[in-house]
């Protein structure tokens, strides 16, 4: 109960920091200077093997979230939208929740918010590897596997789709 209350509260202090911070100096990623991303392993919400490392040539856009953020809840019909749209052009849609449990909070609301991408359970050095410092947080991966976009906060459906287009296109997937 005390870790799960702890947690609560990094994140709550984690956003209300993030919060204060002036919006330009938020962006620790952009098109002019693509970084790598952090690889990872995390096991998903069905017992497999999630690696970034494996996703090397698509683009990726990972989504740092939380069941019990109401700004994430409201972009999980954008982001179905966007995946279902996609993912046979070569867009992977990584969900990484900032939970306590392990798992089976995040099993539930996939099954009745029926999200078909990739979900796991991250945790706190994850997120920090990647600057996400509250929620919602995506980062936009190139096949190099470099960030080269990130969105804090609620986007509309068009930012999120300008920018995959604009990385699917260079292949000619689009």
């Amino acid at each position: 109960m005390f870790r799960k209350n702890k947690m609560h509260i990094m994140l709550a202090l984690l956003t209300i920091g993030w919060l204060c911070i002036e919006p330009g100096q938020r962006l620790a990623y952009s098109k002019d200077r693509a970084q790598p991303a952090p690889d990872f392993v995390l096991t998903d919400i069905h017992g497999d093997t999630l690696r970034l490392s494996d996703f090397k040539g698509k683009v990726v856009l990972i989504d740092f979230w939380a069941t019990w953020c109401p700004f994430c809840r409201s972009s999980i019909p954008i982001l179905k939208s966007l995946y279902d749209e996609y993912k046979d052009k070569g867009l992977v849609i990584i969900g990484i929740a900032l939970e306590y449990d392990q798992g089976q909070t995040l099993k539930r609301f996939a099954k009745e918010k029926q999200i078909s991408y990739p979900l796991a359970v991250g945790t706190e050095r994850l997120a920090a590897e990647y600057s996400a410092y509250g929620v919602p947080a995506r980062f936009l991966i190139n096949r190099q596997g470099e960030i080269v976009e990130n969105f804090i906060g609620f986007r509309e459906k068009g930012i999120f789709e300008s920018a995959i287009k604009q990385l699917l296109q260079r292949c000619g997937n689009v």
